[in-house]
């Protein structure tokens, strides 16, 4: 291995996860890597475990800004030619770096892809994702199956060119799906991608991370709705299909969130943003390749009427389980 890989980890309040993660990097015992820890205004002991811990590894610290300002730094005083991003609250199996760089180095693609694992501190759950036959795949192709919600968003199971990272590859103002943003940026930037066909990334489900936190503002979302729809404007190709990554971005990063617990039912503005989501959608219909059959158009308004309805149950479950608490089970 000649050419200098660069793993960043950006870290926040991870005191009980982080030595899992920079452990499983280490195990591989890998010559021409660094490890930067970019810690992002911790409030636990996560800073004081690295500096401990881990002394030959380049640890940066900053007040809070969000994780993808902490990847941002993490870049700018990187060395290598490859790029990594690992959550500081997820690991990887042994050979998950080697195994990425062969691959990368061997088809000369921009992005190599792993397969991912969530884990919940009992069980593993692979991630369900398309599978391709060929080893290569155009990233445009790719991107498009993004769109069609058939891949996760993260850009934390891959490894990348460097090259391909540069210029407005983050959106620093939001701490929410910004790393949707910077992966389909580093789509738009890429030719080619691979895989590795071993799921060796594992995503913890760390109930205490911003991404498992209920009370999501749907403002950061909004941002980078926007943001995303303005690059892919850019874009002849894509635009066409820009209505496909509109209702999928709504579904899979708005609703899958759960952001509009305790809000959506009385939460003028919050309504108004996700129903201003689904007819800017529905006035795509004519332009975009989504929305042209009555299955799709139906699919759109079952969303709508879905979103009023599970939220509606969960405020009836939670009267109801404060109702057994104040008067017993009988």
């Amino acid at each position: 291995m000649n050419k200098l890989i660069s793993v960043i980890i950006p870290s926040y309040n991870v005191q009980e996860y982080i030595c899992d993660c920079i452990d499983s990097i280490l195990s591989e015992n890998l010559e021409n890597l660094e490890i930067i820890v970019v810690d992002d205004g911790s409030k636990d002991r996560t800073v004081d475990i690295v500096r401990e811990k881990y002394p030959d590894i380049k640890l940066i610290t900053q007040k809070n800004q969000g994780p993808s300002k902490a990847r941002k730094v993490g870049l700018e005083k990187s060395k290598g030619e490859y790029i990594l991003f690992i959550d500081s609250d997820d690991y990887v199996e042994k050979n998950y770096i080697r195994e990425m760089y062969e691959e990368i180095r061997k088809t000369d693609s921009d992005i190599v892809v792993s397969p991912v694992k969530y884990y919940d501190g009992v069980d593993y759950i692979e991630v369900k994702e398309k599978k391709y036959d060929n080893e290569t795949l155009e990233a445009e192709s790719y991107l498009l199956d993004i769109f069609k919600g058939q891949h996760i968003t993260s850009c934390s199971n891959k490894i990348y060119k460097k090259n391909i990272l540069m210029g407005e590859i983050f959106l620093e103002k939001v701490k929410h799906g910004e790393d949707c943003y910077t992966l389909i940026k580093a789509l738009l930037n890429s030719k080619h991608i691979s895989f590795i066909k071993k799921t060796s990334y594992i995503y913890r489900k760390n109930l205490n991370s911003l991404t498992n936190r209920k009370r999501i503002p749907i403002e950061d979302y909004e941002v980078v709705y926007n943001s995303l729809e303005k690059e892919l404007r850019k874009n002849r190709k894509l635009e066409k299909n820009i209505y496909i990554f509109k209702y999928n971005f709504l579904y899979i990063l708005i609703r899958s969130k759960s952001i509009f617990s305790k809000r959506v039912l009385f939460d003028k503005e919050y309504r108004k943003i996700y129903f201003n989501y689904l007819e800017d959608i529905k006035n795509g219909f004519i332009d975009g390749t989504f929305g042209n059959t009555e299955k799709e158009k139906s699919m759109i308004e079952f969303r709508k009427k879905g979103v009023i309805l599970s939220e509606l149950f969960r405020l009836i479950t939670r009267l109801r389980k404060r109702e057994k608490r104040k008067y017993g089970k009988n």
